[in-house]
Formats: C-alpha cells, sequence, structure tokens
C-alpha cells in the first residue's frame, strides 16, 4: 500500500530476500523501507530474523523505529534481542559510526485476538 511493505513473520534471510527483491525492480524493498511487521506467532522459525530486520535496515540508514504486530510474548522477545545487541548498538551509537539512535528502536503493539465462537440457536 502506499509502497511501504508490510512484512508478515520475520524468517531467517528476510532482509536479504528483500534486498533480491528489490535487486529485481520492487523498489519498496530497500532495507530502509523496511518499517512495518506482523508476527503470526512466536515460534523460532517465524522469528529467526527478528534481530536482522531490528539492526541491518537501521545500519543501512534507517531512522524511524520499527513498529511490529504480533501476539503476547513479542515485547518480551523485542526486549531480549535488544538486551543481546546492546553492546552493537552503544558501539554504532556513541563510537566512531555516529548512527542514529532511533532505527533501532521498536514500537511493539501486542495483540490479543479474541476468538469467535458459534453458537446454536
Amino acid at each position: 500500500m502506499n509502497g511501504i511493505p508490510y512484512l508478515v513473520d520475520f524468517g531467517t534471510g528476510l532482509v536479504r530476500r528483500a534486498a533480491a527483491a528489490r535487486d529485481k525492480c520492487v523498489a519498496s524493498l530497500e532495507p530502509v523501507n523496511l518499517k512495518i511487521g506482523f508476527i503470526t506467532h512466536l515460534h523460532s522459525d517465524h522469528t529467526l530474523g527478528f534481530p536482522d530486520i531490528i539492526l541491518t535496515p537501521w545500519i543501512m540508514g534507517r531512522k524511524e523505529p520499527l513498529e511490529v504486530y504480533g501476539p503476547a510474548g513479542t515485547l518480551d522477545i523485542t526486549e531480549h534481542i535488544l538486551k543481546a545487541y546492546d553492546v552493537d548498538i552503544k558501539s554504532r551509537t556513541q563510537g566512531l559510526e555516529h548512527s542514529n539512535a532511533t532505527g533501532y528502536k521498536m514500537n511493539v503493539h501486542e495483540i490479543n485476538p479474541v476468538l469467535c465462537t458459534k453458537t446454536k440457536t
């Protein structure tokens, strides 16, 4: 929509696959444009690329926080990823690289689906 890519799940190689699609004339998949994602559930095959989608587009120049929508537990995973990469983030923002201090951040929106059940009348 409006040239903004929406990512569904963060499997391994997500950023590389997006860059490959960009090279095939899908300009909106430029890594810095990867800003909105949805996680369907928290199995590893749907989240192993989460650190990559947080860090690589930021390193390449994304300035806006990543908007992530996912189930309960998404905030916990996010906080643990940021803690795991704290040394890297500090060296990039406070060291010689002078990376921006916003593009690695995230706005996490946990969605608690309401299950609908049909009742017989």
